[in-house]
């Protein structure tokens, strides 16, 4: 049960690999009405990657903008390769990803 309306409209829950089905409760930040503090957007963003434990922000392999150190590493490996080489790889990842859509349906 995941107790509908408890501590106010909306209730908002997040669901990730930690918490599984059973879902976990938001914690509120502000003292804003909930529809307020989540909609400003750089909060709701926020609170996705927090939650989510991820991150909205894309890294850019044209100028790097917005990489991680690990990313520009990775970035710089891959471009050393060639195109075949690149191929297997991007295969190699996106079976890695359909294995684990498959593990989470």
């Amino acid at each position: 049960n995941h107790n509908p309306g408890s501590g106010g409209w909306p209730t908002i829950r997040y669901f990730n690999k930690e918490t599984g089905l059973k879902g976990g409760s938001y914690i509120k930040k502000t003292s804003n009405a909930m529809c307020e503090e989540l909609g400003d957007e750089e909060t709701m963003m926020g609170y996705i990657e927090e939650y989510g434990n991820t991150s909205t922000s894309s890294c850019s392999v044209i100028d790097l903008n917005g990489c991680t150190e690990k990313e520009v590493g990775y970035i710089a490996n891959t471009k050393e390769k060639s195109q075949e080489e690149q191929q297997i790889q991007l295969n190699r990842l996106e079976n890695m990803m359909a294995k684990e859509e498959n593990k989470s349906s």
